[in-house]
């Protein structure tokens, strides 16, 4: 299959856009302090209360929260928020996880890094970016640890400015297999 019939596949069935829902089927929140099961975008509306993705494999949940309150100023938009792009990409993974399985992986601009931390509890070896700070993505990886140990991974959270040169982003092992880039408009 093409990537982009995958990724049309996943948008369409996946994570459907149901538009506005009552609490629906689509949408399921989670016993107290674990937060809303993500299971269409439209459940993405909601920054009220932490997130949770069924990684598919027994028991594994990638967890993510927005930041709403305390120093705003010192994150952009971009950094806080998790975009339907990374839940399309997380979905993609979930449906097909060969596409990331003992893979080495390069996640750019990730944001809060859902997509990394999916891949990599499906076994992926994943280094996720961002632009300084990274106090919010450092922060979603140790949250998300266990997980993505628990399903064979490793996620390592490091800084990537896109205007370094080549020789400053890639690794000296001569790179990665798969490269994950989201895009906050979808």
């Amino acid at each position: 299959l093409k990537c982009s019939s995958l990724i049309a596949e996943c948008a369409s069935s996946t994570l459907a856009h149901s538009g506005a829902h009552g609490g629906g089927a689509a949408c399921r929140v989670m016993p107290e302090g674990t937060g809303l099961e993500l299971r269409s975008l439209a459940d993405n509306d909601s920054a009220e209360q932490p997130k949770r993705f069924d990684v598919g494999r027994a028991g594994l949940w990638v967890e993510i929260e927005e930041e709403l309150e305390g120093n705003m100023e010192c994150y952009s938009s971009y950094s806080n928020t998790l975009w339907d792009g990374a839940l399309v990409a997380s979905g993609l993974f979930r449906r097909h996880p060969w596409l990331v399985e003992g893979r080495s992986l390069l996640e750019m601009g990730a944001g809060l890094g859902l997509p990394s931390f999916v891949a990599g509890a499906l076994g992926a070896r994943v280094v996720v970016t961002e632009k300084e700070p990274l106090d919010l993505l450092r922060r979603e990886a140790a949250r998300n640890k266990a997980t993505v140990e628990r399903g064979g991974g490793e996620v390592q959270a490091l800084e990537l400015d896109w205007e370094w040169p080549p020789e400053e982003i890639l690794p000296p092992n001569g790179g990665f297999e798969a490269l994950v880039g989201g895009s906050p408009s979808l």
